[in-house]
């Protein structure tokens, strides 16, 4: 090799180890946040590479940005930081400069500085638009027409619809909104709550009424009034005591219940108020059907019939009237006609209007008797009562005699024991 190439060799030997060096040693900064807004803290770090000294921070607008409790940050092949606190609006520019640098080999090191700008707001103050801006319904039109302070909206879809997707947007990109989204519906009225939530908390629901309609409804008049039959059975659940069961009514299958001590079949039908009430069904007649669930059974009432000897008066059960007979007197006991529903006996009844209790009760021309639990239940007290007493006589009596034996006895064997100390020969 000659003296020139050894020449060349030399200074790429140099410059390989000049940028070694400075690529070995250096430290960086970093911020989590530059934007601050008023009253906001920040982490400023110093991480060094290669690196072992301290580094003075200083900010160039101590009323935009302070540094409180400042001590200078000492990196040793690590990290180090200090905390910057936002005071107010405007910006600062944050110098690091390092000093007293050497590398991992103890050499000095010479690094120049760096600076972040930090920038300061004031705090945004908090949305309370609690507004929709958009509403709908895909597939269908609301009515009336959205407005963002009229808060209930109503639309019809066809009766093989299942789900419908509600759309809602708020008017503040800080609000939340719930309820929207797809939804079930059923046959008949479905009622839905959309939410809105502001930023500061405050609440608006929009609600929205979907009814799905039936395109062939089976209208039935009882009464001067207009009833639709009810087609689904989550619209007409069974009431207690009756099982599911169907019946045909225009030749459509209904939901029914079916009581087997009763023999009745109950349908739904659905007034001009969208109320759903059960009514007896039998070869094409309804009559309504009002169960009364007392403390001890259920009765299925009616109105009792005109008697001479007897005074008819208006009762309310159940928010229900009814006419029943007024038992001596009372405002607080009735007689009415009742049929009970799980064992099928039809009768009179009497009625405590307070307890909301049923008894069972029979009238002949000559007098009035009430059969009731509660006079069986004394009956059987009085009964065990004086089985009790009787028991209670017997084992004093037992007792007595017993007690009287053994002094007997006791008065027996003393008297032995002193004939046989009389008899015993003296020494």
């Amino acid at each position: 090799m000659n003296l020139f190439n050894r020449i060349i060799l030399f200074v790429v030997f140099l410059v390989l180890l000049s940028c070694s060096t400075v690529y070995a040693s250096s430290f960086s900064v970093s911020v989590g946040k530059s934007q601050l807004q008023k009253g906001e803290k920040t982490k400023l770090t110093i991480r060094g590479n290669d690196l072992t000294g301290s580094f003075d921070v200083k900010t160039s607008d101590s009323s935009i940005v302070s540094i409180p409790d400042y001590s200078p940050p000492w990196v040793e092949n690590g990290s180090d930081y200090v905390t910057l606190h936002a005071l107010r609006e405007g910006s600062a520019v944050i110098t690091i400069t390092p000093y007293n640098l050497s590398n991992s080999n103890g050499e000095k090191v010479s690094l120049s500085s760096k600076s972040i700008k930090i920038t300061v707001s004031n705090p945004r103050e908090k949305s309370s638009d609690n507004n929709l801006a958009s509403l709908s319904v895909e597939g269908a039109t609301i009515s009336p027409a959205f407005n963002k302070n009229t808060l209930e909206y109503s639309t019809e879809v066809p009766e093989d619809v299942k789900t419908i997707k509600i759309n809602a947007k708020a008017s503040s990109v800080y609000a939340t909104v719930s309820g929207a989204g797809s939804k079930e519906v059923k046959e008949g009225d479905n009622h839905f709550d959309i939410v809105v939530k502001s930023e500061t908390g405050s609440v608006k629901t929009y609600k929205l009424n979907v009814t799905v309609k039936d395109n062939n409804p089976i209208i039935e008049s009882i009464d001067g009034r207009d009833y639709t039959v009810v087609k689904v059975r989550d619209n007409f659940p069974c009431k207690e005591l009756f099982t599911e069961s169907v019946v045909t009514i225009k030749d459509v299958n209904i939901p029914a219940c079916y009581n087997e001590t009763l023999k009745y079949t109950l349908v739904g039908l659905k007034d001009e108020n969208g109320a759903v009430k059960s009514f007896i069904y039998d070869n094409e007649t309804y009559k309504p059907y009002n169960d009364v669930k007392g403390t001890s059974l259920m009765l299925l009432v009616s109105d009792v019939k005109e008697k001479s000897d007897m005074t008819i008066t208006d009762i309310k059960i159940d928010e229900i009237s009814y006419k029943a007979y007024k038992y001596i007197d009372s405002d607080r006991f009735y007689i009415v006609n009742g049929e009970n529903i799980e064992s099928g006996e039809k009768g009179y009844y009497l009625f405590d209007s307070k307890e909301k209790v049923f008894m069972l009760y029979e009238m002949n021309e000559k007098k009035e008797e009430v059969k009731s639990d509660k006079e069986n239940i004394y009956k059987y007290v009085a009964i065990i009562f004086g089985v009790g007493l009787l028991l209670s006589l017997i084992g004093l009596v037992v007792l007595f005699k017993k007690n009287n034996n053994n002094h007997k006895k006791e008065k027996t064997i003393i008297e032995e024991e002193n004939i046989l100390l009389e008899e015993k020969p003296k020494n």
